[in-house]
Parts: structure tokens; sequence; C-alpha cells
């Protein structure tokens, strides 16, 4: 997504001369609020593609590898993982909402019509800059949700459950598997708020030519 917002900016000087009605940028925002299109378009957002889904299996490989041959205690390897990203997590989920804010502080008339105007039809697939920045929003809150849910609920097992210790201990095959996924999820979604940050980043260019624009409008 980064690299449409990116090519979308070349685009701002030109739409100056593109006519966007009120209605219809309401009507685009009305189409964009159904509650399950959002939900699946956002999950689809984040979800790592071809290139990043490689990186990701090869550092998966690597990671499950290393911690069958090197962590001897595979459930202290476990808590200290769940424990030092929960609060890395609840950190970025902040940040994250502060992204949010901070895009809707940068939209102005200009930015809101080129915005829900400039269109990007991939494999059937209608996305504006609008959308394709809000779906990614929505998509990390949701995977953070979810991650936050998932340790609160861990902690609680591993901390009170002797089951899931024994289970631990003897499966080292299981539990290096299991580390290394939740590991790679972590990477990939620290990824992901990266790129939403280089988002934001193309955004408040596309404000301040926007602002430059309407001064030189005014001149």
């Amino acid at each position: 997504m980064k690299e449409e917002v990116a090519s979308n900016e070349e685009e701002v000087a030109s739409s100056e001369n593109d006519v966007v009605s009120i209605e219809e940028i309401v009507r685009r925002l009305l189409d964009e609020n159904n509650t399950q299109k959002v939900l699946k378009n956002s999950l689809k957002e984040v979800l790592p593609k071809k290139l990043e889904l490689l990186v990701l299996i090869f550092f998966f490989i690597i990671a499950s590898s290393f911690t069958y041959i090197f962590i001897e205690n595979s459930y202290d390897a476990i808590k200290f993982a769940i424990s030092t990203s929960n609060g890395t997590i609840l950190v970025l989920f902040a940040v994250t909402f502060t992204a949010g804010a901070l895009f809707v502080s940068l939209l102005n008339e200009k930015i809101i019509a080129f915005l829900l105007y400039a269109t990007n039809e991939k494999k059937g697939r209608y996305k504006t800059p609008y959308s394709g920045f809000s779906w990614q929003f929505y998509g990390i809150i949701i995977i953070y949700i979810i991650i936050i849910a998932f340790n609160f609920l861990a902690q609680i097992l591993l901390n009170y459950s002797s089951v899931i210790e024994l289970c631990i201990l003897v499966n080292p095959v299981v539990s290096s598997i299991f580390l290394a996924l939740y590991c790679t999820v972590i990477i990939h979604i620290l990824y992901e708020t990266g790129c939403l940050a280089y988002n934001l980043y193309q955004i408040l260019k596309l404000s301040v030519i926007g602002l430059k624009m309407k001064n030189m409008e005014g001149e």
C-alpha cells in the first residue's frame, strides 16, 4: 500500500482540475461504511504479500531451528517472549491510535477529495488511497487486539496451569514451532506498523502540497 500512496502523490497537481462534488464524496464514504466489507478488506490489507510471505517463512524456519537447538527451557522462553512483547504491543497500540488521529488532523478539502477520487482497481477490488490507509489502520488495530487478548489468556495459563507447563516441557519441537510462529507474527505486525507510519508521512506531504496550492490560489 505504501507504494500506492507514494505514486499517487505525483498526481495531486493534476487532480486540482478534477471536480468532485460533495455528494460524490459522501457517497464514496458511505460505500466504505459496511462493517463486514471493512473487516474483510482490513484483514486482506495486512496479510503478507508474496515477497513478504517468503521472507516470513524464511524467518520462521530460522527461528524454529534456533529455538529448538539453543533454547533448553522452552517454557521460560515462551513466558519471556509473551511478557516482553505485551508491553511493546500495548505501546504500539497507543501509537497506532495516535497515527489515526494525526491522519484525521491532516485532512483538508483538497486532500479528502483527492484521497477519495484517486482510484486503484486491482483484481476487481475497488480501492482509493483513503480506503487503503483506513483498511490498513483497522487491520493493524484488529491484530493488536487479538495479540493483546492472546497474551492475557496465555499469561494466565502459563502462570496457573501445571498441565500447560508439562505439555511445553515434554514437547520441545511443538514448543519451538509455537515460539517461532509467535515471533514471526510479532515481526510482521511491527513491519505493518512501520508501513502505516510511512503512509502517514506520504499523506503529510500531500497535505503540505495541498496547502501550498491553496495559498497559490489565494495569491
